[in-house]
C-alpha cells in the first residue's frame, strides 16, 4: 500500500466501518471503510480531511481483552420502560469471540480511544450498535492506497469531536 501511519490520532474514526480481514499468528487485520485522515497528518497532502481509499489496519500481537455491551432500555408509547437488557462484560477468549463475530458482520464505529497503560498500548472502540471493545497490541499500522474524496463532514462543517 502506498501510505501508512502508526498514529491513530491522524485519523477520524466516527462512522468508520470495520471488517475482519484475517486473524493469524496473533495478528489482527481489519479493513476500514469511510476512514478519514486529518488534514494536519503528515501523510495527507490535501488541505482538508480526506477519506482514505482501501484502508487496512494491522494489529501485531493483538490481544482482545474486553467486550462490554451497554445497558439497553426500550420504552412504550406512553414513555414507560417496556424492557431492559443489562450490561454484559466478556473478557479473554469470550471477548475475542464476540468482537470477531461483530467484525465478520462489519461494525460501525462511534469513536476510538488510543492509549497505553502498564500492560502496553491499546485501542478502545465504541460501536454505534452499543458495545465497547478493547484491543491491546505490540504495534499497529494503518495503510491505504490513496484518497477517495473529502471527508463527509468537510462540506457540512459538522466535524465530530475527537
Amino acid at each position: 500500500m502506498r501510505y501508512s501511519s502508526e498514529n491513530f490520532s491522524d485519523f477520524e474514526f466516527h462512522d468508520t466501518e470495520l471488517y475482519l480481514k484475517d486473524c493469524e499468528n496473533s495478528n489482527l487485520r481489519l479493513t476500514a471503510r469511510y476512514l478519514n485522515i486529518h488534514k494536519e497528518a503528515e501523510q495527507n497532502p490535501h488541505n482538508c480531511d480526506m477519506e482514505t481509499d482501501c484502508a487496512e489496519i494491522l494489529f501485531e500481537n493483538a490481544d482482545i481483552r474486553l467486550f462490554e455491551t451497554m445497558e439497553v432500555y426500550t420504552y412504550g408509547c406512553d414513555g414507560s420502560v417496556a424492557g431492559f437488557e443489562p450490561r454484559t462484560v466478556c473478557e479473554g477468549a469470550d471477548a475475542a469471540d464476540r468482537l470477531t463475530d461483530e467484525l465478520k458482520k462489519g461494525l460501525s464505529v462511534n469513536c476510538v480511544y488510543a492509549g497505553s497503560d502498564k500492560d502496553g498500548a491499546f485501542l478502545s472502540v465504541t460501536s454505534n450498535s452499543g458495545f465497547v471493545a478493547v484491543i491491546y497490541f505490540a504495534r499497529a499500522v494503518i495503510r491505504w492506497d490513496g484518497f477517495r474524496s473529502e471527508a463527509w463532514y468537510e462540506s457540512t462543517g459538522n466535524k465530530p469531536e475527537t
